[in-house]
């Protein structure tokens, strides 16, 4: 019965559409799962806006509790109410294979115009507003009795039901024709998947949890897999070859017999916290009583969760025994990843900044070259999981900037920044050669040192061309401009269009292209100001919300919510230039209140009447005021 309750209420969601109680309800328990427990609760919530910082900072730190505690949990509608505007919302957390983590969450919505927003905390519609609502408060304090009186009365038979439902969902989560019929590398490539999208349904029924007879070692199986999604980044470093969605991997052997086979994958961790290198890992895959094939899990990840000694004992020992199997993974990764050689140089070279900029490195293997034998390729691979490595490595901003390219004959070199937030002005520079081959050109082995080039007159050449960028890398990669500016701004239309290429760029950590719709005053000052103020830009802001446009002669004025947390409020300048409309990032102006707000702010202004003498000043600070007061101007009230 009660399985036919949910699937009617299931049925029930769909048909409600996007803006449904139900949906809205698990949009904001997934969310604060994934770690949004902080968020834009203004956006996001139905809170007061009269709620005090210190109410604030308790509501974000129960939040961030009930992050904690919701873990990798899953999330099913179990019953809804409406009463008119107000809805309240009962959803299950998934149990686990022994029903310890059931548990019913309730969720408070209010519409506001055409959307439900949840109450910022569960089980209740405090902090909302609603006491100033004196029509809507005694329906709200009755679906809140609901929500304690329905929560109570579920748990009782749910609990009694859980471990069925939690087994039948399991085997809905793979095919069952995969589990019959499947081969034993569609099954372990499954496992990875399943493992690395965080679906732990797909796991337990991959490892077994689909048969009618479980493996005889199913609870110490469940045991591992459920305190490994508990720990998360924080597992032991052998299960990143699992959990990790940008590891590397191969299956490099099989050997198959009528109930049995075994499956060996080499697995490369390219970080970003610390890359690691090739290794091995064998898997059985059995047959069981039901005549589903299942995956046992290899002795290291099991050891792993109860004897970290044991279990680098025993990777020392694995090492050793694969190294043949290590040797065949730059193959491996070939035939699974084919080269895609390019008749143009110079292609290739941007194309692997655009590569490197991705999740994983996968896109980036069609541009390499692996073709000069097994050593020569595993140092082509270890290279780039390095710098892919460097380029996503926590705490810090970072992108790859190509400032220069040569080509000699069926040589070429690329000349790049390794561009980084918290050292911005720093040259780093990075070499990547390319060779060509009959079927067009790939990247060869590279390193920050190495001269792979044949032709010594090549090889001076690169190093000629480095030495004014070791100087100052970023000469060029932006607009320079003198006064007089032209009499005219952009339009408001083009600088919100350059604004939203410019958050797009920050948001994905494109420092090349941030530059190429950048300004600077034609000083060394301006110069250094924009490599400076890129860093920030990088490392603060990354997501933004475009505001209202402010013209006055020649600035264009262009407000931008910065999605930082707390945000930031502010303007940027877009002027117009010989090549198009640009962000004067120089003189960005901060709408946040304060001495040092007020101190920076005087002094931008003081810049741009500097370089840009006449009624520059006055101007930009016209602009400047008019925004400050659409600030300062009571929101509107949504209407009910």
């Amino acid at each position: 019965m009660m399985r036919g309750l949910l699937v009617l209420l299931l049925s029930a969601l769909t048909l409600q559409g996007a803006q449904s109680p139900s949906e809205a309800a698990l949009g904001y328990l997934r969310g604060i799962a994934a770690g949004k427990a902080g968020g834009d609760l203004s956006k996001d919530t139905a809170i007061s806006g009269d709620i005090t910082e210190d109410r604030l900072d308790e509501i974000r730190e129960g939040r961030s509790r009930l992050k904690t505690a919701l873990g990798g949990s899953g999330f099913t509608v179990f019953s809804e109410k409406e009463d008119g505007d107000l809805a309240a919302v009962l959803v299950t957390r998934d149990a686990g294979p022994d029903a310890q983590g059931l548990d019913l969450l309730a969720v408070g919505l209010i519409r506001r115009g055409e959307r439900w927003l949840p109450a910022p905390l569960p089980g209740t519609f405090d902090n909302t507003g609603l006491n100033f609502e004196p029509e809507l408060l005694p329906r709200a304090r009755a679906l809140e009795d609901w929500m304690i009186r329905s929560r109570s009365q579920a748990l009782i038979g749910l609990k009694e039901s859980a471990q069925k439902l939690w087994l039948d969902s399991v085997r809905r989560a793979v095919p069952a024709e995969l589990l019959r019929e499947g081969t034993p590398e569609a099954l372990v490539t499954a496992l990875f998947d399943a493992f690395s999208r965080g679906e732990q349904r797909a796991v337990y029924a991959l490892l077994g949890g689909a048969d009618d007879v479980p493996p005889k070692d199913w609870d110490q199986i469940t045991a591992v897999v459920r305190n490994v999604f508990a720990e998360g980044r924080k597992a032991p470093e052998s299960w990143s070859m699992l959990l990790k969605p940008q590891v590397l991997r191969a299956i490099v052997s099989v050997e198959t017999g009528h109930a049995q086979a075994s499956v060996a994958v080499v697995c490369q961790d390219p970080g970003p916290d610390r890359p690691q290198r090739p290794r091995g890992l064998h898997f059985t895959v059995m047959k069981g009583a039901s005549g589903f094939w299942h995956v046992e899990l290899p002795e290291l990840l099991m050891v792993a969760m109860e004897d970290i000694g044991q279990a680098a004992a025993l990777a020392r020992e694995s090492a050793r025994a694969d190294a043949d199997l290590v040797a065949q993974f730059p193959a491996k990764l070939r035939e699974k990843y084919p080269a895609t050689p390019l008749a143009n140089a110079e292609a290739v070279a941007k194309a692997l900044v655009e590569s490197f900029r991705e999740p994983t490195l996968e896109k980036s293997l069609p541009f390499l070259d692996l073709s000069a034998g097994e050593e020569a390729a595993q140092a082509i691979i270890g290279r780039a999981v390095t710098l892919w490595g460097g380029l996503h490595a926590p705490g810090d901003r970072r992108s790859l900037i190509l400032l220069s390219f040569l080509a000699e004959g069926d040589e070429a070199c690329g000349i790049y920044q390794f561009f980084s937030a918290a050292t911005s002005a720093d040259p780093q520079l990075i070499r990547i050669y390319l060779k060509r081959g009959e079927p067009g050109w790939l990247a060869a082995p590279f390193t920050a040192n190495q001269t792979v080039p044949a032709s010594e007159a090549f090889a001076a050449r690169i190093s000629a061309a480095m030495e004014p960028l070791a100087k100052d890398w970023a000469a060029g990669r932006f607009t320079m401009v003198k006064a007089p500016l032209p009499a005219e701004g952009p339009s408001g239309q083009e600088a919100k269009e350059i604004m939203a290429r410019w958050i797009a760029a920050r948001e994905s950590a494109d420092a090349g292209a941030i530059l190429r719709l950048a300004a600077a005053v034609d000083d060394e000052a301006g110069a250094k100001a924009v490599v400076r103020n890129l860093g920030y830009e990088m490392d603060e802001r990354s997501k933004g919300e475009i505001g209202e446009v402010y013209r006055d002669g020649a600035w264009t004025c262009v407000a931008v919510k910065n999605l930082s947390e707390p945000p930031t409020f502010g303007l940027y300048p877009v002027i117009q230039t010989p090549t198009g409309p640009k962000v004067l990032l120089e003189l960005y102006i901060r709408a946040s209140e304060g001495r040092a707000a007020d101190y920076l702010n005087r002094r931008i202004l003081t810049r741009a009447a500097e370089a840009f003498p006449g009624d520059a000043r006055d101007k930009l600070e016209s602009s400047v005021r008019k925004y400050r007061s659409t600030l300062s101007a009571p929101e509107p009230q949504p209407e009910h």
